[in-house]
């Protein structure tokens, strides 16, 4: 709850503070949407995959071309059997999944990822980039999982800020597409669909 209504709070004064723009520029109006209800979803959405459709596969694909090998922690994100607060559903059981996903970020499992690039892994690329930074400076892997969705989310809301500025029509029709909630879903989690939408439109 906190989270939400520092977000709200947070969008009523950008749109108290600069309404003359929002209403002649109505990108501002997506970007400020879009960024607050994004990153409001990946706060709330406990660490793990299966939030949406085959996000699994989807962060496979991100973790592989980061790394060559699967580590604990990364491999038990994908395995509810590993851990019994994979979905976490208290603030507690979260940072305990937390911890233990840092503490196990080493561990080597064996599993080799099959690190290969190929054309079709480029929508993979910005997070795999995120996930190799964080571990080359060591960051926790918690952390790392976070801004693995948040470049997602960020390449979404900087694709359809531009394409609704250069449209000469039906800009609010790509606005209120580009805000369905599934469409914002999928943005605010490791998918492969979202940067389709936002080049698509």
């Amino acid at each position: 709850y906190t989270i939400v209504f520092m977000f709200l709070a947070i969008d009523i004064v950008l749109f108290v503070m600069c309404k003359k723009i929002i209403r002649e520029k109505i990108e501002y109006l997506f970007m400020i949407l879009a960024l607050s209800g994004g990153i409001v979803m990946i706060l709330l959405t406990p660490y793990g995959v299966n939030s949406t459709w085959d996000d699994q596969i989807h962060y496979e694909n991100a973790y592989g071309l980061a790394n060559k090998s699967y580590t604990q922690s990364g491999s038990d994100l994908t395995d509810s059997e590993r851990f019994p607060y994979w979905i976490a559903n208290t603030d507690t059981e979260q940072k305990e999944f937390a911890k233990y996903l840092n503490d196990n970020n080493k561990a080597e499992t064996g599993i080799k990822t099959g690190k290969t690039f190929s054309i079709q892994k480029l929508a993979y690329l910005p997070s795999a980039i995120v996930f190799k930074v964080f571990n080359l400076l060591n960051l926790p892997f918690s952390l790392t999982f976070v801004f693995g969705k948040i470049i997602i989310l960020l390449i979404y809301v900087i694709t359809v800020f531009f394409a609704i500025r250069i449209t000469p029509k039906f800009k609010y029709l790509m606005l209120v597409i580009a805000l369905i909630p599934v469409e914002l879903s999928l943005a605010s989690n490791y998918s492969c669909d979202s940067p389709i939408v936002a080049f698509g439109l």
